[in-house]
Order: structure tokens, then C-alpha cells, then sequence
């Protein structure tokens, strides 16, 4: 069963509350593949050092978060980021009065007014999704 958890989280002056539903595995198995054949390929432009004969593994890759968290992304040209970043964004929903509407880059901006915010969310959605493995 994958895990939910209900957030809230000011933006600006305005409550909002969010619930973020885990990635499949197979969804979090990709995620993690995708990202960490990044970080290898960029390891220089994200100020990382990475032996790919030895320090690559899913185990490397979760180090790597669980030292860094988004963090690890930062020196890395945007294009090749956003994808995972709207992933992570799209286990997300806006609630209202129980009713869900899905997060996305499109509708992002319809629900909140500040990006803080929606980096405070993708945090969440990376905890909810990997926080075992993170």
C-alpha cells in the first residue's frame, strides 16, 4: 500500500493543505535510476566526486540525498532537473474541503503564490516517496 500524509503549509499569510501519495515502486525505482545516472553524468557540474566503477550503486545514489537532499541538484542546468522536480510535484494534490486536485507545473501556480512553497512540497513528496531509502 503506498503511504499518504496530509500537509499544511503557509504561503505567505494563507494556509494551504496538500496530500502527497507515494510513487509506485517501479515509479520510485525509475525515479532514483534516472536520477542518479544524472548526478554521475553531471558529477562535476554538481560539485560531486564519483568513481562510476565503484561509488555508482542505488545505495550511492541514496547517500548522496540523504547528505544533500535537493540540494544535490543545484549546480545542474535546470532542463535536465525539472523533470524529476515535476515528478516529485505530481505525487501532490491541493485539498479543499476534501476535494483533490492534482499539482502539476501547469496548475502549480493557481494554488500557491510563492516558490518557497513549492520547494517546501517537493521536499515533502522526496520524504514521503524515499524516506525510507533517502
Amino acid at each position: 500500500m503506498r503511504r499518504t500524509k496530509r500537509i499544511e503549509l503557509m504561503d505567505g499569510d494563507t494556509p494551504l493543505t496538500f496530500e502527497i501519495t507515494q510513487m509506485s515502486a517501479t515509479q520510485q525505482y525509475n525515479w532514483v535510476l534516472r536520477a542518479g545516472l544524472l548526478l554521475a553524468a553531471s558529477a562535476g557540474e554538481a560539485g560531486i566526486t564519483v568513481d562510476t566503477k565503484t561509488d555508482f550503486s542505488m545505495a550511492w545514489v541514496g547517500k548522496m540525498f540523504r547528505e544533500h537532499g535537493l540540494g544535490l541538484f543545484k549546480g545542474l542546468a535546470p532542463e535536465k532537473v525539472q523533470p524529476l522536480l515535476d515528478e516529485l510535484l505530481s505525487c501532490c494534490s491541493r485539498v479543499v474541503d476534501n476535494a483533490k486536485y492534482p499539482c502539476t507545473r501547469e496548475s502549480i501556480d493557481g494554488y500557491v503564490s510563492n516558490f518557497t512553497t513549492i520547494v517546501r512540497l517537493q521536499m515533502e513528496a522526496l520524504s514521503v516517496c524515499f524516506g525510507g531509502f533517502f
